[in-house]
């Protein structure tokens, strides 16, 4: 049978009545919770906040895979009824969620460095490790800390920067990837080992049309330097009055306000639209456990869909209802970066706008 392990201290705890394991890529860090009855309180005192732990996952066949490396955050026992002991926690690179970018000798700039070299000295304080699994690009020109930005709004800013994607090892690294760099060997269909799917789509955050802004870049005849320029990108399916105005911080040209613009269409198109997916066991048929940032090839005719698919979240579990794997995927769309977004600026803000302002129309 399969089972998951909680090991402190070089001890292994099995027999969990029920457990949960949660790793997402929007959040860089993993989630665990186990809960277990009949708990002496001895036992219970000994599993406390602040440990280091490792979570292990023992499929029926095939190796263990190491899923956590992190710390108990969380432990509640109680003492009536099952005497219920319920145990937290996260992985390692929690802490890069939660704490400020405080570096040294007060560091807040670098000129001239590669990305890995930046997001080292961000994580070393933390004793985590960086491994990257692609090339990062040329260095960075000159990268200049936010006051007070946590360490994972800094590591967003370098990744939206080289369209990069920052995600977290079972063995509790830094990694840094492609988005949807390896397609899963086995299809997800409602036949093939599927205990439910469900597809989700939410149109509130999309809009009819896109429309950045920003200063002209430079006098060319046509457009006097200190004016404004414009691009816009209209989404088909949106078929209300919806505009969204994007306002850059900076100096830009009309072809890079397409590009944004383009890019804003898109990704919010790719976050409207989700496919819930839960089987039994945590590995698929060729055997490989299910993970985030692959995409698997999802076919459910009932919803219309036969594609490739970005899987953004996996959740396994063991409980009452059996050994499970829930995940989320995405169209890939959903993690595109800005093609034109800049280290040391601010995020483009939505400008207020007249009703005459903005007509839907055409793409420019």
């Amino acid at each position: 049978m399969s089972r998951a392990a909680l090991v402190l201290d070089n001890k292994t705890f099995t027999g969990w009545e029920e457990f949960s394991v949660t790793r997402a890529l929007p959040t860089l860090s993993g989630t665990f919770q186990f809960r277990a009855p009949n708990v002496p309180g001895l036992m219970a005192r000994s599993i406390a906040p602040g440990l280091t732990c490792a979570v292990e996952l023992i499929p029926e066949k095939g190796d263990k895979e190491l899923v956590i490396t992190g710390c108990v955050e969380t432990s509640s026992y109680t003492l009536s009824g099952s005497h219920a002991l319920i145990v937290g926690g996260r992985d390692l690179t929690g802490d890069l969620v939660d704490c400020s970018a405080v570096l040294a000798a007060g560091k807040i700039q670098w000129t001239g460095r590669k990305i890995e070299d930046i997001v080292r000295d961000l994580i070393s304080p933390f004793s985590i490790r960086l491994k990257s699994n692609v090339d990062t690009g040329p260095v960075v020109p000159n990268f200049i800390l936010d006051r007070s930005e946590t360490v994972l709004s800094a590591i967003q800013r370098l990744a939206n920067f080289r369209s990069l994607l920052f995600t977290s090892s079972g063995s509790g690294e830094v990694v840094i990837e492609k988005v949807g760099q390896a397609v899963f060997p086995d299809v997800i269909t409602p036949e093939n080992g599927c205990v439910s799917i469900a597809a989700s789509v939410d149109f509130s955050k999309r809009f009819s049309k896109y429309v950045c802004r920003a200063y002209a870049e430079e006098s060319n005849g046509w457009t006097p330097a200190g004016t404004f320029v414009e691009s816009s990108c209209v989404d088909p399916a949106i078929k209300r009055h919806r505009p969204k105005l994007l306002i850059a911080d900076d100096i830009m040209t009309r072809a890079d306000l397409a590009k944004w613009a383009s890019w804003a269409a898109r990704y919010s198109s790719g976050q409207s639209e989700s496919i819930s997916v839960t089987v039994s066991g945590w590995s698929s048929k060729s055997g490989a456990i299910w993970k985030p940032n692959y995409l698997a090839r999802v076919v459910a005719p009932e919803f219309g869909i036969d594609a490739d698919l970005l899987i953004e979240q996996v959740r396994y579990s063991q409980g009452a209802n059996g050994t499970l794997t829930d995940m989320v995927l995405v169209p890939a769309t959903a993690y595109d970066n800005n093609p034109v977004a800049r280290l040391n600026t601010k995020k483009p803000e939505v400008a207020r706008y007249d009703s005459d302002d903005i007509e839907d129309g055409e793409d420019d």
